[in-house]
């Protein structure tokens, strides 16, 4: 079984590329989908609320408001480290079972999983090879502004992140999305056929 991580900054078309791959026939998981299961585990649900119980918006019903959270870890480092603390270990057990069963199911699977922080989350032992996806700022805050964000919450989110020429330098491949969706796909696809040709 070949494990490729896909990692990359805020905006930069890291689930574009994991769903190219999955069409292209790799078994795909998607660390923010198990992040979100893991804010509905009770010891998590109890944890914050008790974090966070001077803001009472952020856990109601026994759920976790995911805006409001938000909106606190990305207005303070400290705030984001600690739910970062909490929830990153949790994510990296749920995603070793998820690798297990696929092992169990097709030993000579190709996985490829989307972690926006791998590197930030010390997850890269996960992987055996690193696709770091990048764009120019401008254009991430662009695509985020489409999708409802604000500029001062695009810039909050990519600045709680590591720089992204510091992930391309740590990666194996590089791929810029700066234009068409079709040049993403063409560069997806070569360098899948440079992963499979090692």
């Amino acid at each position: 079984m070949r494990i490729i991580g896909i990692t990359g900054g805020f905006k930069t078309g890291k689930t574009t590329a994991l769903n190219i791959l999955k069409n292209l026939g790799a078994e795909v998981i998607d660390a923010d989908k198990v992040a979100h299961k893991c804010l509905a585990y009770q010891e998590v649900i109890g944890a914050i609320k008790n974090h966070f119980r001077s803001e009472s918006e952020v856990v109601e019903n026994n759920i976790v408001n995911r805006d409001k959270l938000a909106q606190i870890v990305f207005s303070d480092n400290d705030e984001l480290r600690w739910l970062n603390n909490l929830i990153h270990p949790l994510v990296a057990i749920d995603i070793k079972n998820l690798l297990k069963g696929i092992k169990e199911r097709n030993s000579e699977a190709l996985v490829v999983i989307e972690i926006p922080l791998l590197y930030e989350a010390d997850m890269a032992y996960l992987v055996d090879e690193v696709i770091v996806l990048s764009s120019k700022r401008e254009i991430q805050i662009e695509r985020a502004l489409k999708d409802g964000f604000s500029r001062d919450d695009a810039l909050k989110r990519i600045e709680s992140q590591f720089d992204l020429l510091k992930k391309e330098e740590c990666g194996d491949f590089v791929i810029n999305n700066n234009s068409s969706l079709g040049n993403v796909r063409s560069q997806v696809k070569g360098t899948l056929k440079k992963i499979n040709e090692e």
